[in-house]
């Protein structure tokens, strides 16, 4: 077929854009997630995903957990609770719910727009801080679909004991015994982490 007149031409280019939109959606990075991902990601990472932690941490009033996650350059969900689990949560909350969450939590703005851009450095989407310093804290990695792969890391080295129990539940994968990947699914049926028993077999054989 020749392409020698002008709507021939912008029929080809048309196609070829819908192809190359296609393979980007079928190729995009961001689009897939493993244990082996995330395990790439974390060593890139991790001493970002701390200094973050601890800048969160030391801004929260007294007993207080929060979860921010953005989507698209905004706040897609905001959580704040208390130690004894009482608080507020919300899904794409308004500007007006924001500001009053923020004022719960001990934060404002411009630690909001830190916290933001410091997660968007890490190529990361949410975080969980608690006030505590014994607790652990969740950098939220990627949303695929209706599951979600996060960095769940702890303030101090876990027993054997813990790191048993831990890793007995199918969604997660103890990577080091202070750091857990962690899988969870929005769908009805299997619970555990997609190659998850793959992942460990090959770290056996490094």
């Amino acid at each position: 077929m020749r392409f020698n007149t002008r709507h021939k031409r912008i029929f080809l280019a048309w196609h070829i854009v819908n192809i190359l939109a296609a393979l980007l959606w079928i190729y995009n990075p961001n689009d897939r997630c493993d244990a082996h991902i995330m395990e790439r990601h974390y060593i890139k990472y991790h001493a970002q995903m701390e200094d973050l932690y601890h800048k969160v941490r030391q801004q929260l009033k007294p007993g207080r957990n929060i979860y921010i996650e953005f989507e698209k350059g905004k706040v897609s969900a905001f959580s704040v609770f208390t130690e004894d689990k009482h608080g507020c949560n919300s899904w794409d909350p308004s500007e007006e719910k924001i500001d009053s969450l923020l004022m719960t939590s001990g934060l404002d703005r411009t630690d909001l727009n830190d916290i933001e851009n410091e997660l968007d450095d890490i190529h990361c989407i949410s975080i969980v801080v608690s006030s505590s310093p014994h607790k652990p804290y969740k950098i939220g990695f990627r949303r695929i679909l209706l599951d979600k792969y996060d960095f769940i890391i702890y303030p101090n080295v876990l027993s054997q004991e813990e790191q048993e129990r831990v890793a007995s539940d199918p969604g997660n994968i103890q990577y080091s015994p202070h750091v857990v990947f962690r899988y969870n699914t929005g769908a009805i049926g299997n619970l555990n982490f997609p190659g998850k028993e793959e992942y460990l077999q090959s770290r056996k054989i490094r």
